[in-house]
C-alpha cells in the first residue's frame, strides 16, 4: 500500500494563456507604482527604465526602447538611490519581469554619479 506524503501531491503546472505580465507565476501580489529606475549592467553601464509594479519578491520594468537584458543584473531606484540584484524571469517587447535575488542596498558613494553627469576626479585622486 502506498502512504500519502507531501511528495504525492500533484504538481500544478501554469500555462500562459494571455499577456498577464507574468501574474500566473507570481507568488505575491504586486503593487502598482511609477518609479524612475535604471537597469545596471556590468561596469555600471545603465539603461533607463520605470518600475511599474513591485512586490516583496520582484518587479515589472518598462523600458523606452527594446533592449536585450542579461539573465542577471541590478535595478537602481533613482528616488531612493538604492540598488537590488535581480534575475530576469521574462521579457516581452518593452516590458520585463524580474525576481529580487538579494537585499536592497544603498548605492556606494563613488557610484552616485550614475544618476547624473559624470563627476571629474579631484586633484587628490590623480
Amino acid at each position: 500500500m502506498h502512504s500519502s506524503s507531501d511528495n504525492d501531491k500533484p504538481i500544478e503546472l501554469h500555462v500562459a494563456t494571455g499577456d498577464d505580465g507574468g501574474a500566473h507565476h507570481r507568488g505575491t501580489h504586486r503593487k502598482r507604482t511609477l518609479k524612475a529606475a535604471k537597469a545596471v549592467l556590468t561596469n555600471w553601464t545603465t539603461i533607463d527604465c520605470t518600475i511599474r509594479d513591485i512586490s516583496e519578491t520582484g518587479a515589472r520594468l518598462v523600458f523606452g526602447d527594446v533592449v536585450k537584458l542579461p539573465e542577471e543584473f541590478r535595478v537602481l531606484t533613482v528616488m531612493t538611490n538604492t540598488i537590488v540584484p535581480v534575475r530576469l524571469l521574462w521579457q516581452r517587447g518593452l516590458t520585463a519581469g524580474v525576481a529580487f535575488t538579494g537585499p536592497e542596498e544603498a548605492v556606494p558613494v563613488h557610484h552616485k554619479a550614475v544618476t547624473g553627469p559624470p563627476v571629474p576626479p579631484s586633484a587628490g585622486d590623480i
